[in-house]
């Protein structure tokens, strides 16, 4: 029975590789059990795992890999702009690059994580340096820019609420994905903790060693914002004011562009969240999985 569930689970999480075109690295799976002999369905080519008959995405990884290289070290030139805008407290690069698996058209999407009360300061002062600098995504213009379409405060780091029903395998993995290349005052631990006991219940890949690779954390450096507002109660009423003036200005600009979106876009907006998602994939995703497994068990039986 133990050996079973380590077959499920290991057939788990190729079939959720699967869905998006990727084999996996003997070290990026942990098990303690002979995968080559335990497992029907599944092939080992060059070091990779994946569903027999998809021997094709073995080249493609290696293609994936490469431009996800060059993703990263944009990154890492980039990072400073991150780094001195001020009241940010984490700015993690999430979906398909995050785990190394972006094509030539990607954009790099990030998650970010702001003071309480100054997410709308934060957004206004990195949308127009990214703007300026042309590495913001917007309209047509997507390829290898910074899509800033997803804002959280530090009170609202739990994301148990925003999940699809029926459970989340895509949510669960995103979290689980994201890497931090700005990290203050350990948020990123904070977030992972918080959302640990839904992640845990939702995962689709049990045997993934998620791995940090490409993520290069360095010391931080950053604008001293808040030992200096702290000292200035003029300085910060004149925030908070800032920030609720662009608060309300950008809630009601949000609002208007909601009535154009079709019923499969994901957006949230509040003064703690904002989400842009005009596709949101997850449900796709999750059948996708969920049918691929059923095709395994039916050609077992």
């Amino acid at each position: 029975m133990i050996i079973q569930n380590k077959q499920i689970d290991f057939l788990k999480t190729i079939t959720w590789f699967d869905v998006f075109n990727y084999p996996l690295q003997q070290n990026e799976i942990k098990t303690n059990f002979d995968l080559n002999n335990n497992v029907n369905n599944i092939q080992l080519e060059k070091g990779l795992y994946c569903l027999k008959d998809r021997g094709n995405l073995i080249d493609l990884r290696g293609k994936k890999e490469i431009i996800a290289k060059k993703l990263w070290e944009k990154i890492n030139f980039w990072k400073w702009i991150f780094q001195i805008t001020p009241f940010i407290k984490m700015v993690a690069v999430c979906n398909t690059l995050a785990f190394n698996n972006p094509d030539e058209n990607s954009d790099i999407d990030l998650f970010i994580v702001t003071q309480n009360n100054r997410l709308f300061i934060s957004r206004t002062i990195l949308t127009f340096l990214t703007s300026i600098f042309g590495l913001r995504r917007h309209g047509q213009k997507t390829e290898k820019r910074f899509c800033l379409s997803f804002w959280i405060t530090e009170n609202a780091l739990n994301l148990e609420n925003i999940q699809i029903k029926n459970n989340d395998p895509y949510l669960a993995f995103w979290c689980k994905t994201l890497k931090p290349i700005i990290n203050k005052d350990n948020i990123y631990q904070k977030f992972l903790e918080i959302n640990q006991r839904w992640i845990g219940e939702n995962d689709p890949c049990p045997c993934y060693n998620y791995p940090n690779k490409y993520f290069r954390p360095k010391k931080e450096f950053s604008i001293q914002d808040k030992k200096l507002i702290s000292k200035c109660s003029v300085l910060y009423s004149l925030f908070s004011m800032l920030n609720s003036i662009l608060c309300h200005w950008q809630l009601a600009r949000c609002q208007i562009k909601m009535r154009n979106l079709n019923q499969n876009a994901s957006v949230i907006v509040s003064k703690n969240m904002l989400k842009f998602h005009n596709v949101d994939m997850r449900e796709f995703y999750k059948n996708k999985w969920l049918d691929i497994i059923n095709l395994y068990k039916e050609s077992k039986t």
